[in-house]
Parts: structure tokens; sequence; C-alpha cells
């Protein structure tokens, strides 16, 4: 009966650990983490193996791997136990059912621990991991929002060759560019202009919920030189229930492709896109993941 009590409580335990936490620990979100110096706290009890932190995210971190080490050295012990119970049991056959009994229990929590690990894992790894918690940057303010009276329309001041009139951003002359027709391709910037072989190969792309972000004049620094000259683009999804989604990510990829156009979607967790075969390249500090054509 007390055999039958400890293996309750084990795999109570078990489920506890693998099931209940890294759901009430999960965040996720590729939003940059403001949260960092909110969780801070005085530790009363140091963990075995762990060093002392101060930071709350951290000891729950530490606090689960330590139990995952105990669920697997309590199987190891219990096996062990069981072992010397059935090798000490001198035959009665009771001595042995309860040892074998014991050893049983043992191996299945072992097993369920492992099996609950991995199937976690396979279905999102941050199951398993400790996260902090991560709120997400409001959106910037378009012109319009910031300047109302402006009106949509209303072209941002540029220099002599058409670049924006900032010297942090670094732009050249737009390479063989025409003005993009927002009737058809529908663009966030004015003035938007585009190379244009690229610009053709946009207006193949069939009308959807999407949008050129980031035409010729760039309006931030980029990495990719082609921003200065408009032989690339930046295009996202317009809806906010679609962006980063990966399926419609995946969609509006494939007509993309189909366009003719080289495309790379740029964020900062890949993993959910590059499964379903996108393109993606990653970027630590992107908060609003986007695909960057040419």
């Amino acid at each position: 009966m007390r055999t039958n009590r400890f293996s309750k409580i084990f795999l109570s335990l078990i489920f506890c650990l693998f099931f209940v936490l890294p759901f009430l620990s999960l965040a996720a979100s590729e939003a940059p983490d403001l949260t960092k110096d909110s969780f801070q706290y005085t530790q009363m009890e140091s963990l075995p193996g762990f060093a002392d932190t101060s930071d709350f995210y951290v000891y729950i971190s530490n606090l689960y791997k330590l139990g995952i080490w105990a669920v697997g050295i309590s199987a190891m012990l219990m096996i062990v136990i069981g072992g010397y119970m059935y090798a000490t049991s001198a035959g009665n056959n009771a001595s042995m059912e309860k040892a074998k009994e014991v050893i049983t229990d043992a191996l299945i929590g072992l097993i369920l621990a492992m099996t609950s690990y991995v199937l976690l894992y396979i279905i999102n790894p941050d199951l398993v991991r400790i996260q902090r918690l991560k709120t997400p940057l409001p959106e910037p303010k378009t012109q319009q929002e910031e300047n109302p009276e402006a009106g949509a329309e209303t072209p941002l001041k540029t220099t002599a060759n058409g670049c924006l009139d900032n010297p942090a951003i670094s732009c050249i002359d737009c390479f063989d560019c025409g003005k993009v027709d927002t009737s058809n391709v529908p663009c966030k910037e004015n003035p938007c202009l585009l190379n244009k072989v690229l610009l053709t190969k946009i207006e193949d792309v069939p009308a959807g919920n999407w949008q050129i972000t980031e035409p010729w004049p760039p309006t931030v620094k980029h990495l990719s030189p082609c921003h200065q000259n408009g032989t690339c683009a930046d295009i996202n999804l317009t809806l906010a229930d679609e962006k980063g989604v990966p399926k419609h990510v995946k969609k509006l990829y494939d007509q993309l492709k189909k366009a003719g156009l080289y495309v790379v979607f740029e964020s900062a967790n890949c993993a959910p896109y590059t499964n379903l075969g996108v393109n993606c390249k990653y970027y630590k500090t992107m908060t609003s993941p986007s695909f960057h054509v040419k």
C-alpha cells in the first residue's frame, strides 16, 4: 500500500514538472525584453549545483533543471532499492513481488519523464524552456498618425537627388527607378520609387493584404546596400492578425517567389518559418518581421 502511494506521488510530481510548469512559464514573443529588471528578489535558499542569483527567472529556470535531475536520480535510486529488495527476498514471493513493483514503478516514472520532455520539445521547444515575460513594443506611429492634417500624400523632405534629408541614412541615386503606382501596388511611404525591373516583378504579385514598407528612398539605415539605390525593397502583411503568422507568411512567400523575386523573410525567430520551407534570416533585434525582396 505504501509503495502504491509513493508511486502515485512520484508520478504526480513528474506530471507537474514536465507538463504544468513549462506552460505556466511559457511566454513566446518576438518583442524586446522590457521586464528584465522587474523581477529582482533576494534569494533565501541556494539550489544545489547552481550559483545564487537575484534574477527570479534564472532562479525558476534553475529550479526546473533541478527538478529534472531529481526525477532521474529518484528513479535510479528506487531501481537500486528495488534491486536490493529483490536480492534479499530469499525466495519470499511477497517480497519479490513488492520489489518488482518498486522497480516497475520507477521505470514507468523515468520513461514518462523522458517521453513527456521529448514530446513537449517536439511540439514546441519553448515549452521546455523558462523564458522571460515579454511586452511587445507599440508600433511606431506613421507620419499621418503623428500629423493628421498633413494627409496621406504629404511627401517627406528630400534632398536634390531624391534621398530623404537625413544624414544618418545611407542613400545614393536610385538606379533606373520608376514611381510605384500605388493604385496597383500598395506602398506605405511617399515618395515611393523602385528599380523598374524589381517593380515589374512586384506588380506580378497577386493583390492581397500586403504592401511595400520600405521602397526608395530608404527611411532608415539598412545593412543591405541595395536599399540605398532602390534595387531591393521590404514588403510586409498589412493585417495585424496575419503579420508573422506562419501560414500567411508562407502564402505570401510563395506568391513573391512565383513572381520571380529573390525573397528572404527576416525575423528574430526563424524556426516556425523554416519548417514550412520559407527562406528565413535571423535578426536578433528584429521587432517586426518582414520580407526582403530583390
